[in-house]
C-alpha cells in the first residue's frame, strides 16, 4: 500500500497533494474552533443588531 502511495505521489503529484489537502478539510472544522477558543481566546463574535437603531 505504501509503495502505491509513493509511485501515485511521484507520477501524479497534483492529484496525490489535493487530496491530502481534501482529507485535511473535514478534520479542520472540529479542531481549529477548539483551538482558537483554549489557545487564542476567541470570545465569538457580537451578535448582529436586528432592529434599525
Amino acid at each position: 500500500m505504501a509503495g502505491a502511495v509513493r509511485r501515485f505521489a511521484i507520477e501524479r503529484p497534483v492529484i496525490f497533494w489535493s487530496f491530502v489537502i481534501g482529507s485535511i478539510g473535514p478534520a479542520m472544522v472540529w479542531t481549529v474552533p477548539s483551538i482558537r477558543r483554549n489557545y487564542f481566546g476567541f470570545k465569538g463574535y457580537p451578535e448582529l443588531p436586528i432592529t434599525y437603531p
